[in-house]
């Protein structure tokens, strides 16, 4: 598997990760409770994951 460290918007810029608990639930958008109510385990870890 490769992992590119990339995204599609509007313009060009720089954003911050929203990191999930879960491997397939990061996103840019930030994680809300209405999120972890509907898919349990994507809140934010308990400890920061290390790179």
């Amino acid at each position: 598997m490769t992992l590119h460290a990339c995204a599609v918007g509007e313009r060009a810029g720089m954003a911050s990760m929203h990191v999930s608990a879960r491997d397939d639930s990061s996103s840019l958008l930030p994680i809300g409770s209405e999120q972890t109510r509907i898919f349990p385990g994507t809140q934010r870890p308990a400890t920061p994951r290390s790179r």
